[in-house]
C-alpha cells in the first residue's frame, strides 16, 4: 500500500479492469453468510466498499434488503449494472466517513476487502452505532495466497520484481498491516462487540497472462509505479507466464471475522 492516501483512489480509475478480473467472493461464503446470520427477506444488510460488486451481486440473488456504498462512482455504476435485477439492493456512492443513517438501522454490516481503508478512529465505533444490538459486523478479506505457491513460475516472477523493482521504490510503501493496524486484534479486544468468530475458504483464480496483468493494474501497488519500471515489469511478467503456459493459477483464502454487537 501507498504510505499516503493515494492507493484507494486507484480502484475507481479502472473499474472496468477490476470488473473484469477481480475474483469474486465463493458462492460458498455467501451460504456460510446466510446461515450463520441467520438472515430472512427483512434482513438490512449494509455492504461497505462494494467495489464493483464482487460479493453484492452474488448475495443480491437470495433477496436480501441490501444497501452498499463505494467512493467510487464508476466502481458503483457497475455494480448496479450488475444488481438490475434485484430491486431490493441499493447503492449510494459515498465514504463510510460521511455515510449517514439512523443509528441501529442495521442487522448486518458487511466490508468485504474494505475494511482496512476505513478510518481507524471510527470504523468499530460508527459500525456498533449503525447496527441495532446483537446485530452482526462481518469483516471479509480474499487473501492472495501467492507467497505459498511453488515451482519455476513463481519463482520467474520472483526474479523479476527482484530485478526491475528499485529498493527505493519499495520504500514507498507499508504492508497491510502497519497502514492499517492489525484488524483482527482491533476486532477482538474492541469492547463493542462479543466474541470474534473466523471462518476461511480456499479457492483458486485462474487468469491469462494479459487479465494476469489486468489483475495486477487494480492493486494500488502496481498501478502507481513510475515509467518506466512499470513497463517494464508487466512486459517480463507477461513473458515469464506465456514462457510456463500462458495461464497462472493464483490461490486465494476468502477470511471472515465477525461478531455480534454487545
Amino acid at each position: 500500500m501507498l504510505l499516503n492516501n493515494k492507493g484507494k483512489q486507484t480502484f475507481d480509475q479502472i473499474a472496468g479492469d477490476y470488473d473484469a478480473v477481480r475474483p469474486l467472493y465463493p458462492d460458498e461464503l455467501c451460504t456460510y453468510l446466510a446461515q450463520t446470520g441467520n438472515w430472512q427477506a427483512e434482513t438490512r444488510i449494509l455492504e461497505i466498499g462494494c467495489g464493483t460488486g464482487q460479493l453484492t451481486r452474488n448475495l443480491s440473488k437470495y433477496n436480501f434488503q441490501i444497501h452498499a456504498i463505494d467512493i467510487g462512482e464508476q466502481l458503483v455504476s457497475l455494480a448496479r449494472k450488475h444488481c438490475s435485477g434485484h430491486h431490493r439492493t441499493t447503492f449510494t456512492v459515498t465514504p463510510f466517513e460521511e455515510f449517514q443513517a439512523t443509528p441501529g438501522s442495521f442487522d448486518t454490516i458487511l466490508a468485504a476487502t474494505s475494511f482496512h481503508w476505513l478510518d481507524a478512529d471510527l470504523r468499530f465505533t460508527k459500525t456498533a452505532e449503525l447496527l441495532r444490538e446483537g446485530g452482526q459486523l462481518f469483516i471479509i478479506n480474499n487473501v492472495s495466497k501467492h507467497r505459498e505457491q511453488e515451482g519455476s513460475l513463481r519463482q520467474a516472477l520472483d526474479r523479476v520484481y527482484e530485478k526491475v523493482i528499485p529498493p527505493d521504490i519499495t520504500k514507498q510503501y507499508i504492508s497491510l498491516e502497519k497502514q492499517s493496524g492489525n484488524v483482527e486484534d482491533e476486532f477482538a479486544e474492541c469492547p463493542l462487540f462479543g466474541p470474534l468468530q473466523l471462518y476461511s475458504h480456499r479457492h483458486i483464480h485462474t487468469l491469462s497472462s494479459d487479465d494476469y496483468l489486468r489483475l495486477l493494474n487494480t492493486f494500488s501497488y502496481q498501478h502507481n509505479l513510475p515509467e518506466p519500471v512499470k513497463s517494464t515489469l508487466f512486459q517480463q511478467i507477461r513473458q515469464a507466464v506465456e514462457d510456463h503456459g500462458g495461464l497462472i493459477h493464483l490461490p486465494y483464502e476468502t477470511r471472515v471475522m465477525w461478531a455480534v454487537k454487545c
